[in-house]
């Protein structure tokens, strides 16, 4: 059973530089070769290619090019594609509940919860979390049948926000089986390029006591990595 990841990416080369560190402590912990590959602007490509990531150059608009560009890429060569900013950390449990998922041959798989973190000025070390009544956008995992009815191409229309929505309802009617995972660990890793700030979540969701938890999730080398960006 083979899982690739997908991702875009626009400059801010340390978060690019965690997210990369994120999936060499996937492959290293679960064994598997795990491919993934990023569209992105020329910047991204050393880093990329230094945790022996594929990275395509794309241009930037539309955001939903980017991320067409990057699963076509996959196809014919993985079961389930990934879905993940270039921002986004899955904690090892959280990707071996999606192989078991896969390896049941469910069409869709996604979570419904997310840990925001910040990374920037006042909510620098401060977590949030996210309980959603649906399927989010990061980790969502589709099976390759259903991509091959949009040509690994699943976002239809040309888009730079809401691209989450847009996909899920494409794909959403194809799939015939479907699972929401509980209590995942999911991570949003949020700084000032964020278009969806996280002062917009902090004003509804009560920050966590402790950030001890998102230590659980990630490996030392992520780690060290987000405790220099936000000591910086």
């Amino acid at each position: 059973m083979e899982i690739g990841v997908i991702s875009a990416n626009f400059g801010r080369l340390p978060i690019l530089k965690i997210f990369c560190a994120g999936i060499a402590r996937l492959r290293r912990e679960t064994g598997l070769a795990i491919p993934c590959v990023v569209a992105g602007d020329i910047s991204g490509a050393e880093v990329c290619d230094s945790y022996n990531i594929e990275h395509i150059i794309c241009r930037n608009y539309p955001l939903t090019g980017k991320f067409n560009t990057a699963c076509e890429a996959l196809k014919g060569r993985v079961d389930y594609v990934m879905v993940m900013g270039s921002d986004n950390l899955i904690s090892t449990m959280s990707f071996n509940r999606v192989i078991q998922e896969a390896e049941r041959g469910i069409d869709l798989i996604g979570f419904n919860d997310v840990y925001f973190y910040g990374l920037d000025d006042i909510y620098a070390g401060k977590l949030f979390h996210f309980k959603h009544t649906e399927v989010l956008g990061v980790g969502r995992t589709i099976k390759a049948s259903i991509l091959d009815k949009f040509k690994w191409r699943p976002w239809v229309k040309d888009a730079d926000r809401g691209i989450d929505r847009r996909m899920l309802n494409e794909v959403t009617p194809l799939a015939k089986t479907n699972v929401l995972l509980r209590g995942g660990a999911v991570i949003d890793l949020k700084t000032n390029w964020n278009l969806n700030h996280i002062r917009s979540w902090a004003n509804k969701l009560g920050v966590m006591s402790s950030d001890n938890l998102i230590w659980d999730m990630v490996g030392p080398e992520e780690a060290n990595l987000i405790k220099q960006y936000i000591n910086r």
